[in-house]
């Protein structure tokens, strides 16, 4: 019976840290984006966000969509979604990911993939069907 107790309360910890990361991912997503068209520049909320929609992503900015640069160059940092703690200089036909952070530089993206088909919205999902998921005692 002990050994059981010890499992379930092993489990809680779990499930409380795959909250904890679920909050942090969410947290590391951008609300609203700055979409370019015609030369204009508007401010959009995420889930408004298409396919082909170009967004603009200033230095210290998170970006809001997986995407390809179409214009500009800077530095970003992957951490959220790779992990890696070193900036990667990116240019025009480089692939971005959403949830990452322009250090700087100043880039245009052409969205390619959005919501919760981006790298981050796929993970935030494996992790909360995860922690759904329990084994059974």
């Amino acid at each position: 019976m002990v050994i059981i107790l010890m499992a379930e309360f092993i489990a809680e910890l779990n499930t409380d840290r795959a909250r904890a990361s679920i909050r942090s991912l969410i947290g590391s997503v951008p609300q609203g984006a700055i979409v370019r068209t015609d030369g204009t520049e508007r401010e959009v909320p995420i889930d408004q966000l298409r396919i082909g929609d170009v967004v603009l992503v200033r230095a210290g900015d998170k970006v809001p969509v997986d995407g390809r640069i179409v214009a500009g160059d800077g530095s970003l940092n992957e951490a959220p979604i790779t992990g890696e703690s070193v900036p990667r200089d990116k240019a025009a036909g480089d692939e971005v990911f959403a949830g990452t952070i322009v250090e700087t530089g100043e880039l245009l993206v052409v969205a390619t993939r959005v919501a919760q088909d981006t790298t981050i919205g796929r993970i935030i999902r494996l992790v909360e069907e995860a922690r759904e998921a329990r084994a059974p005692i």
